[in-house]
């Protein structure tokens, strides 16, 4: 993963918010939107803590972090950690779907019952 790193995230970290998501609108089919996602991480405390901000997109479709800047979000300054995550999110999302996690934009058994993705 790109920005667990410099974030301090781990890849379950990355599979709550992308299970998050998926629960908010669950039974219903939802298109997938990281953005939206890591947003209603934020609000939620999926990063560790509530995030006094939101991601959104430039005038170049670039993801950025707008918002309030405060101890826990000097890293969200940076624009390539918040395409970073963006695209961690994006990506584990892929493979949850390849791996029978999502099913036809719904979540599926699987995701559900799936605590953590992986044992720490």
């Amino acid at each position: 993963m790109k920005s667990t790193e410099k974030l301090e995230l781990n890849t379950n970290t990355i599979y709550h918010i992308v299970k998050a998501f998926y629960g908010k609108n669950f039974p219903y089919p939802t298109a997938f939107s990281a953005i939206e996602a890591i947003n209603l991480s934020f609000s939620k405390g999926a990063y560790g803590r509530v995030v006094p901000g939101r991601f959104d997109v430039d005038p170049h479709e670039h993801p950025v972090y707008v918002g309030m800047h405060n101890e826990y979000t000097p890293v969200f300054k940076d624009p390539k950690n918040c395409a970073d995550l963006v695209e961690d999110v994006k990506q584990l999302q892929k493979w949850l779907r390849v791996n029978g996690f999502i099913s036809e934009d719904v979540a599926t058994e699987k995701l559900i019952s799936t605590k953590d993705l992986l044992l720490r």
